[in-house]
């Protein structure tokens, strides 16, 4: 006789490590967060019938918000739905999951985002290197001059202990990037930035495809998200070979427009 479906908080490792083989991009997070950084993140596991069936993590670090991801199934998951936390937070679940969250969470906002990853192999290309503690400066600069959300990652960033990617225009940087998850089998690329006064040039494109290359030089799958409708950041991944393997929401609950 099947027991109750029960929401566990201790992570079998084994399980996970067994998930990730199968399906390394989608486990990246959980498997990145628990080795490196075990006392930021907590897990809610759904067990049923003795076993464990799904989960979503939750990571209490920057951006400032606390942020779940959801690696679950989407049906039959009233306790795990159940252990959400209240707002503020940031969700990324599954698309048909999100009114789901936002019934029970909301009111909220959603935007929709494609999880890509790149197989083609990809070489090294413009003038992109990877930045190092001289270049300290220059990323402050470039930092000072933009208001873009996904600079606050680069805001007191250690380069010389991240793999980050920059191009130049003279002594100013002119595009960013990231290797934010660096694992044997799958690189997750993020913060793929272009300042404005010098887009339209190549630059998003040199720091993305360095690091491509750069992880598949390191026999790991490279993967990143984007956001849906960002035409441009989409036509340069496309060209890259990167291509769609999952969709997800990113969903804000009782977070401020500003924030």
């Amino acid at each position: 006789m099947s027991g109750p479906d029960r929401v566990l908080e201790r992570l079998d490792p084994g399980w996970l490590a067994s998930l990730a083989e199968d399906s390394p991009l989608l486990h990246a997070w959980a498997v990145w967060d628990t080795e490196r950084f075990p006392e930021r993140v907590s897990f809610r596991i759904l067990e049923r019938d003795g076993a464990p069936v799904g989960y979503f993590l939750l990571w209490n670090g920057t951006p400032g918000h606390l942020v779940l991801h959801w690696v679950a199934p989407v049906t039959d998951i009233g306790p795990l739905l159940d252990a959400l936390p209240e707002p503020p937070f940031i969700a990324v679940v599954p698309d048909e999951l999100a009114p789901e969250v936002l019934a029970r969470r909301g009111p909220g906002r959603a935007r929709g985002l494609q999880l890509r990853r790149c197989e083609a192999p990809v070489a090294s290309e413009g003038g992109a290197r990877q930045l190092h503690l001289g270049d300290t400066p220059a990323l402050e600069r470039f930092c000072a001059r933009s208001e873009e959300s996904l600079v606050k990652g680069y805001r007191g960033l250690d380069i010389a202990r991240e793999v980050v990617a920059g191009s130049f225009e003279g002594p100013e940087l002119a595009a960013v990037a990231r290797a934010q998850v660096r694992l044997p089998r799958v690189w997750l690329l993020t913060g793929v930035v272009t300042a404005p006064e010098f887009r339209g040039r190549g630059h998003g494109r040199s720091v993305t495809a360095l690091l491509t290359h750069l992880a598949q030089q390191r026999g790991a799958l490279p993967g990143l998200y984007v956001q849906d409708g960002n035409a441009p950041a989409e036509a340069v991944y496309t060209r890259l070979g990167y291509r769609t393997m999952a969709h997800r929401m990113w969903v804000e609950l009782g977070i401020p427009a500003a924030a």
